[in-house]
């Protein structure tokens, strides 16, 4: 038999044999089936870890928060100092690794999927301390994380190599934001799509899928309930294309919010690094801050539990059309709140007050433009999702699992502009950067887009723009 042959990439065939043969085609299709039967039990078990650890969490979460509406207002007022007490050496000492929103994006990219087994743990407590204390922060960023670490655990206890081991990681993710929002679909979608601004990682996509789905039944048969599908959000009808540029401006209203919270947040973490102060002591501060704001806020005569913790009553009443008397303000504060938050160093994700700014900001926004407030905040909710996450695809996929197939289009049209009109920023500073927004700029693809000092105007759109300059001054001097 000649080797060359049965090796040559060229051929036909793979397998030659005189007398009859396999075909190429044949082979092709045994290794495919091979391969999907194995990565659907690899991507089989880590849902079942990311949906059991995110019910484990969710649950926990659930009993902490029970009692914090009979609480009287001077604890709810040193819940935030106490709770950044704890997790600031929590995390520094015991679990470093697991600081930050975008730690899970960061671990794939610079440590191939290797997470420390001290991760999960930490990262559990950590955060339900952060929460039930009243830091505005979420519960994906959490459950993603766990998840993740109990899949690399996984992953090294069968010797899987750099790149099975980090699909193994991203399964974790798109497990996580399924058990976590009930949306399979969805989660598998952003695990794909979160760590590149501008590229779906489809060599995961099976795999994402299939571990978003059990993550999802996991979690729902251990007693997780999802809160979006027991709201009487109204039935959206009509929706007219005639509206199209109301609903195109609706988009860069909410990719200019976005763009608020992702400058904010930076700027907080500027102010908090430049503290001189230890950095475990950081999320006191923090807490400080935030009972001060709480207080403020309360003296004013409005409710600021609104803007402490997860503010899913803040959700439920925009997106339910029965809004809530919080002012025009409502999306900025619960900005502040999640810049403190985050930026001094507490414990836990980003995705949940995401939701609140971007329905709360839905209704102010309805209050210009002609359209009813609970549409504008179901779009708000995955609109400012896409541009805060640079994940259009999967916000847009979102707003059909949570919301009806109705608000289809508006929601992924406003999701595409909000993306676009945030630019090259966003909430995961990890996130590596895989495609521009426009050709006006110039950049080395595959840098973190945490460092926006390597994306410049290209020479043609300089050229133009001195081209039109000269242009105006010529008509000026006329």
């Amino acid at each position: 038999m000649d080797l060359k042959k049965l090796f040559n990439r060229e051929s036909r065939y793979i397998l030659r044999p005189q007398a009859g043969g396999f075909t190429r085609q044949f082979w092709e299709e045994i290794a495919i089936l091979i391969h999907v039967a194995r990565w659907s039990f690899l991507a089989a078990l880590v849902g079942v870890l990311s949906g059991a650890s995110t019910a484990a969490f969710l649950n926990l979460l659930d009993a902490g928060l029970a009692h914090y509406d009979t609480m009287p207002m001077w604890i709810l007022y040193l819940l935030p100092p106490l709770g950044g007490l704890i997790t600031g050496p929590l995390v520094y000492y015991l679990s470093p690794r697991s600081a930050g929103p975008e730690a899970v994006i960061r671990d794939v990219h610079r440590y191939q999927g290797k997470i420390p087994i001290s991760v999960p743990p930490v990262k559990m407590a950590s955060s339900l301390v952060s929460i039930i204390a009243g830091f505005s922060v979420g519960k994906y960023g959490p459950a993603a994380h766990i998840g993740a670490g109990l899949g690399s655990f996984f992953g090294w206890c069968l010797d899987l190599s750099d790149e099975e081991r980090k699909k193994i990681v991203i399964c974790g993710i798109s497990g996580g934001f399924a058990a976590v929002f009930g949306t399979p679909i969805a989660g598998a979608l952003f695990g794909v799509e979160v760590l590149f601004l501008g590229k779906l990682m489809y060599e995961v996509l099976y795999p994402s899928f299939v571990s978003g789905i059990v993550a999802s039944w996991t979690a729902a048969n251990l007693g997780v309930t999802y809160d979006f599908f027991d709201w009487d959000t109204p039935v959206q009808a009509g929706i007219s294309p005639e509206e199209l540029l109301f609903y195109i401006a609706a988009g860069v209203f909410f990719g200019l919010v976005s763009w608020i919270l992702v400058e904010s947040i930076k700027a907080f973490r500027g102010i908090f690094r430049s503290m001189k102060i230890p950095e475990p002591l950081k999320p006191l501060i923090g807490g400080i801050v935030l009972s001060g704001l709480f207080m403020a806020v309360n003296a004013t005569g409005v409710d600021g539990k609104a803007f402490m913790g997860l503010g899913m009553d803040s959700i439920e009443d925009s997106v339910t059309g029965g809004l809530i008397v919080l002012g025009a303000g409502a999306f900025l504060m619960k900005i502040l709140f999640t810049s403190i938050s985050l930026g001094s160093g507490a414990s836990g994700g980003i995705l949940t007050p995401i939701f609140v700014i971007g329905a709360t900001s839905g209704v102010l926004l309805s209050k210009i433009i002609p359209i009813e407030s609970a549409l504008l905040s179901q779009v708000g909710i995955t609109a400012v999702l896409a541009a805060c996450a640079n994940t259009p695809v999967s916000a847009s996929i979102m707003a059909l699992e949570l919301f009806g197939g109705s608000i289809g289009w508006v929601a992924a049209l406003c999701a595409v502009v909000a993306y676009l009109v945030v630019g090259h920023r966003g909430i995961f500073e990890s996130q590596i950067l895989g495609l521009r927004k426009t050709e006006a700029f110039a950049s080395a693809d595959g840098y973190e887009i945490g460092e926006g000092g390597k994306l410049h105007l290209s020479y043609a759109t300089v050229w133009k723009l001195a081209r039109a300059r000269h242009f105006i001054r010529k008509l000026r001097k006329r």
